[in-house]
């Protein structure tokens, strides 16, 4: 770890990750509302494209890629100067997947599209802990397709290819029993949480 990863090791990062409409937002709320009732303080960065005006206006080209981007590290970057842990709604591994499927061929990129997702793997590695939610609800393929033209599942796709191919230990959210096993799993790992859900 250099020293740049170091000073930015301050919080224990948990990363959501995945599907469009597959549970992230839900479980990323609940897990922040439930840490803060254990006393832990507890950040939340919701996802970057929400904010986005380029997104808003329905205006999918590769600004939207470079507004998302810096969007998301800014509040990354935030969160991490108050709170103990932070909790990711999106991730660095999804913007990636996301650059690579709205990547448009008659809307150059302004600079060079393979040295962000370098960039983004290795901003990545501050990560402790990532969820890949990948089982969109059946409601979501419409809903989604109407404003990306993406199927939820095709970009959940991309999103495990990438988290392959950057060899990181991910863990698979199962759609039943979600929560819990975001629980069960922080714990095992050794994150100072209750046993017991409350």
């Amino acid at each position: 770890m250099d020293r740049r990863e170091a000073k930015l090791k301050t919080s224990y990062s948990i990363a959501f990750s995945g599907a469009p409409l597959a549970g992230k937002t839900t479980l990323a709320f609940s897990l922040a509302g439930y840490l803060r009732r254990q006393g832990i303080p507890a950040g939340l960065v919701p996802e970057a494209v929400r904010s986005s005006l380029y997104f808003t206006a329905g205006n999918l080209c590769n600004a939207l890629n470079m507004e998302v981007l810096a969007l998301q590290i800014l509040a990354e970057t935030r969160e991490r100067n108050y709170n103990e842990v932070v909790i990711l709604d999106r991730c660095a591994y999804d913007l990636i997947a996301y650059f690579r499927l709205r990547n448009a061929a008659d809307d150059p990129w302004p600079i060079d599209r393979s040295a962000v997702e370098q960039f983004l793997h290795a901003h990545s590695r501050i990560y402790d802990i990532v969820f890949l939610c990948k089982f969109p609800y059946q409601l979501a393929h419409d809903k989604f397709r109407a404003i990306e033209n993406l199927s939820s599942q095709l970009i959940a796709d991309e999103i495990e290819e990438v988290l392959k191919r950057s060899g990181r230990k991910y863990f698979i959210v199962p759609r039943e029993n979600a929560f819990e096993f975001v629980i069960q799993t922080l714990t095992e790992l050794g994150l100072p949480l209750p046993t017991q859900i409350k």
